[in-house]
């Protein structure tokens, strides 16, 4: 089983039923997917069923700082995120699969999916 096509096909699935329902339709590029530095795909059988990229930052950096993830974030909320390390994980295109939604696992896919990220991110980051 091929599991980086199984994790695109749930995140482009996803994604694109999103940004139908937004009026967005269409194209979707797989840039979005394939320009992460790291993935946490959560998988039921072979069904991805959720999905989580994250890429390290260092804030040190004004350039890390000018992302537009933190476009909403002052530079006081930047300093205190950053002061047990510059170095930080941003979470992007957190995703799980409509089929997912509906089934109820028996687990919550939102707290799995960001134990996950947090686990992969935990283990990259330098200790403090």
């Amino acid at each position: 089983m091929d599991l980086h096509a199984a994790a695109y096909r749930c995140w482009y699935e996803s994604w694109s039923e999103a940004f139908r329902e937004l009026g967005k339709p269409g194209p979707l590029h797989s840039d979005a997917f394939t320009r992460q530095k790291e993935m946490c795909a959560l998988f039921l059988g072979e069904q991805c069923v959720a999905l989580s990229f994250m890429t390290p930052m260092d804030l040190e950096y004004p350039i890390a700082r000018a992302d537009s993830y933190f476009h909403n974030w002052s530079d006081r909320a930047l300093t205190s995120l950053a002061r047990d390390g510059n170095l930080v994980m941003v979470n992007g295109n957190f995703t799980v699969h409509a089929n997912a939604r509906r089934a109820a696992p028996g687990f919550s896919l939102k707290t799995s999916s960001w134990a996950c990220a947090s686990s992969a991110s935990s283990s990259r980051l330098p200790p403090r």
